[in-house]
């Protein structure tokens, strides 16, 4: 497409102020300085309509480097990074420590959500992996539990591991279709609906192993 638009890109000259319109041939040297001053060029369309590209007249950012570090805050010095670094300590310690998988599955997944996620990224990958390397999502059948279900495969696959889509096959019926049940699952069907972002095609036969790896 770009490249007919392109062939099909021609100039045209401005009439003369004379009745009798200008023949120019080819541009040379000797005859450049005899163009008129103002010609323009026009694309060619089936209905011959010049097209007019819009400009949004975006102005340039004031966010520069300069800009940025001219910007002051209070909290900083010490008694913030020391809060800071024991505030990390303790979600660390409750990464570790959380009771069921599922503890840990919703606090990732709410430190994702707040951007807090890259201050954990070697506890919340140790995590996901013991689960992926356990096969959790599919021996325990996390109790028909929709949730819980589409919330680890949306973790799972957010991080590269290739679950498998069959795991949504015990909340269907004999059709092929999700059970009428879960019509009252609101925050089921919620999170259903974001996994569902990460299905893919074709997904017979998939391995169960980490994207890379």
């Amino acid at each position: 497409m770009a490249l007919t638009h392109f062939a099909s890109s021609f100039c045209t000259l401005p009439t003369l102020a004379s009745p009798i319109r200008a023949s120019v041939g080819p541009v040379s040297r000797k005859n450049y300085h005899s163009l008129p001053l103002k010609v323009r060029c026009t694309v060619a369309t089936e209905a011959a309509d010049q097209i007019v590209r819009r400009s949004a007249n975006y102005q340039s950012s004031t966010w520069e480097y300069d800009f940025v570090q001219s910007l002051t805050s209070k909290y900083k010095g010490e008694p913030y990074t020391a809060r800071t670094k024991k505030l990390k300590a303790e979600i660390s310690m409750r990464l570790a420590n959380a009771s069921k998988p599922l503890d840990q599955l919703e606090l990732i997944d709410t430190l994702q959500r707040l951007g807090l996620s890259y201050h954990f990224v070697d506890e919340i990958e140790s995590i996901l992996k013991s689960l992926f390397d356990e096969n959790h999502i599919q021996n325990t059948k996390t109790a028909n539990d929709l949730y819980a279900t589409a919330l680890e495969f949306r973790l799972l696959r957010q991080h590269g591991y290739k679950v498998p889509q069959e795991v949504f096959n015990q909340f269907k019926d004999e059709q092929g279709s999700f059970r009428a049940w879960l019509h009252d699952d609101v925050k089921g069907m919620l999170y259903l609906y974001e996994a569902s972002h990460l299905l893919v095609e074709a997904s017979i036969g998939m391995e169960n192993a980490k994207i890379g790896g």
